[in-house]
């Protein structure tokens, strides 16, 4: 692997230092572990694909690589040529499903080099494997929506003829599924459109399931992030609500805030205790008000895109389980205070957001800009890492003289019915 030297000059001047925390993927959620712990003197590797703008950070050494999905092997040399190079053991924190599956196969080998907590690789897999992940949930008790998993041509007529309509078409496995869709999931409207989205999209790698779409917008998604630590116990965690997605009702969460929200809280125990959880986790349900219950959207194993907004309510969790790992036996964190009533904004997506809801009549300019009022943590931008910004909205630039639009999206789909929320406070 060619190296260069920037990067082994940084590594010479931690040999005595602190140790090393080694990031491992990019975006919104991992420069906010880079700028976390960078800021605390911390000396942070953070690793990224060559398109992110993370790397961009002035709290972080920077190293790119191909992307781990088609390329884990570099991804697994690199971590081994660190590793050799550290005076002392270093701190490793995976934050994309592909590259805490990555680490968590290769724990034995990386334990050696890295201190870290993960899901053990079972568990990681059945997380990945929605229909695995829903059959966990149910036997604990856990709501989850009408879902079905089509296998062959015959399974989606029988379901298409079962299923009521509008519902979703969702990958099993969100990496590839994702990347073969371009979207979360794509909604459906009709008997012929379900069967055409599966002689599509649908091969033997890459499977999808059929959902109900649960009525309410994008603020009946209330969501539990948490740190457990290595014996399964609870250490840290918070709750949050999405405000606002994009793309609208099943994209990603582009303005979201605290909430107290105990009912969510103590399901997502409940479903974590199912699975022996250890490690960062996001679980992420929605109420649904035909019959008052929450049902099990998904279940990340690591933090999400708003983990600045974790940071900003009290919960840094890059900090805690750096503390945690390097010096076990002091007190880190109180394990059930934060702040509720924090806005996160994510930049890009939000502007996003604005514009599809403009489109459609529902947000107008002036409106949106007073829902910004007050907002404490922002997904890139800041004063003091300005870098990072500049090189997404460079980005964004090039991209738009391209046009990169989906052939299904989500910007019709809307709730059959209003619907309110329960358990969870308004910011």
């Amino acid at each position: 692997m060619s190296w260069r030297p920037a990067l082994v000059a940084w590594l010479s001047t931690v040999e005595s230092g602190e140790a090393v925390a080694v990031v491992l993927g990019g975006g919104a959620n991992g420069l906010s572990y880079a700028r976390s712990l960078g800021r605390r003197k911390i000396p942070v590797l953070l690793v990224e694909s060559p398109e992110g703008f993370a790397s961009r950070t002035r709290y972080a050494q920077a190293m790119t690589l191909r992307g781990p999905s088609a390329y884990p092997d570099d991804w697994v040399e690199f971590l081994d040529s660190i590793g050799s190079r550290l005076a002392r053991r270093g701190v490793l924190f995976a934050t994309n499903d592909t590259l805490v599956a990555l680490v968590s196969e290769h724990a034995k080998d990386l334990q050696q080099s890295f201190r870290f907590v993960v899901p053990e690789p079972a568990v990681v897999r059945s997380i990945l494997d929605k229909r695995e992940q829903y059959h966990l949930a149910q036997e604990a008790g856990i709501e989850i929506p009408a879902t079905y998993f089509p296998e062959s041509a015959d399974d989606v007529e029988r379901v298409a003829a079962t299923v009521r309509y509008p519902c979703l078409f969702k990958p099993y496995e969100s990496a590839a599924g994702r990347a073969a869709i371009g979207l979360k999931a794509l909604h459906v409207d009709s008997r012929d459109e379900l069967v055409a989205c599966f002689d599509r999209f649908a091969t033997a790698e890459t499977k999808f399931m059929v959902q109900e779409f649960v009525p309410g917008d994008d603020d009946a998604l209330v969501g539990y992030l948490a740190f457990w630590d290595a014996d399964g116990r609870e250490h840290s965690w918070l709750t949050k609500q999405k405000l606002r997605q994009y793309p609208r009702l099943i994209g990603d969460g582009s303005f979201q805030a605290s909430v107290i929200a105990p009912e969510v809280a103590d399901l997502s125990r409940t479903l974590l205790r199912k699975f022996a959880y250890r490690g960062l986790v996001a679980v992420e349900f929605k109420h649904d008000c035909r019959d008052e219950t929450y049902r099990l959207m998904e279940i990340n194993p690591r933090t999400v895109s708003c983990n600045q907004l974790a940071i900003r309510a009290g919960v840094d969790f890059p900090w805690i389980v750096y503390q945690h790992l390097v010096h076990p036996g002091e007190p880190t964190a109180p394990t059930n205070s934060f702040r509720s009533g924090v806005k996160f904004v994510n930049e890009d997506w939000d502007f996003r957001a604005y514009r599809e809801r403009r489109r459609d009549g529902d947000l107008t300019f002036w409106r949106w800009i007073r829902s910004l009022a007050g907002a404490r943590a922002w997904a890139v931008v800041t004063p003091r890492d300005p870098r990072p910004f500049l090189s997404q909205v460079r980005a964004q630039l090039q991209s738009s003289f391209r046009k990169v639009r989906p052939t299904h999206g989500a910007a019709q789909l809307r709730p059959r019915e209003p619907c309110a929320r329960q358990g969870a406070r308004e910011p």
